[in-house]
């Protein structure tokens, strides 16, 4: 049976959830990075959260895999230690929490529609740098995608754009009531001084 058949067990190549064009799968059980090879080599067009504590002694036998990553998000306390693993080899994101690297890979995946892509929480490393255990990483993994998941974040970009426009709108209101009312001081103070004037002659 391949491994893209297998549903997976809690936090071991568990994919638990799908939608579109995206399926999530959550290897939070993954600490070494030979545990993490067996789900790199079998997707692609992965988009690959990655990190936490190194294993003493790991060896990150890249090989062929990292061609099926799209993408590596980095988290972690020890995110130096993955730049080095992974320089050269695939597109990284340093993100350094669990949340900031769902939140981006959404973002990052937001226009791609028709291509199957794969969300993979598969650390090759412990988790005791922010979790309790492995089975918290992966169970905060999963709440943050059924939090996020049905979120636009487009729609958030174009909120802050369309609250920049208004603000600079808003500045050039602000500039021309400014302009009319020095102009109206000045028509005011000119027409006082003429009438001060007409009196005295």
């Amino acid at each position: 049976k391949s491994l893209k058949s297998f549903k997976g067990l809690d936090h071991r190549h568990e994919i638990f959830y799908k939608k579109e064009n995206k399926t999530f799968i959550n290897d939070s059980k993954a600490t070494s990075f030979e545990a993490t090879r067996f789900a790199l080599k079998n997707y692609k067009n992965i988009f690959w959260i990655v990190g936490g504590l190194p294993k003493v002694g790991d060896k990150f036998k890249t090989d062929s895999v990292t061609k099926n990553v799209s993408k590596a998000y980095i988290i972690g306390k020890n995110m130096k230690a993955y730049e080095n693993f992974l320089r050269g080899k695939v597109h990284m994101k340093f993100c350094r929490t669990l949340n900031y690297a769902v939140i981006s890979i959404f973002k990052d995946t937001k226009n791609i529609k028709r291509e199957k892509i794969v969300i993979l929480l598969s650390p090759a490393a412990a988790s005791y740098d922010q979790f309790k255990n492995f089975e918290e990483r992966g169970y905060e993994f999963k709440k943050l995608i059924k939090r996020y998941v049905n979120k636009r974040f487009w729609d958030m970009e174009n909120f802050f754009n369309i609250k920049n426009y208004w603000r600079n709108i808003d500045k050039q209101i602000l500039s021309c009531f400014l302009v009319l009312f020095i102009l109206g001081v000045f028509i005011s103070f000119s027409s006082t001084s003429f009438l001060a004037d007409e009196r005295l002659n």
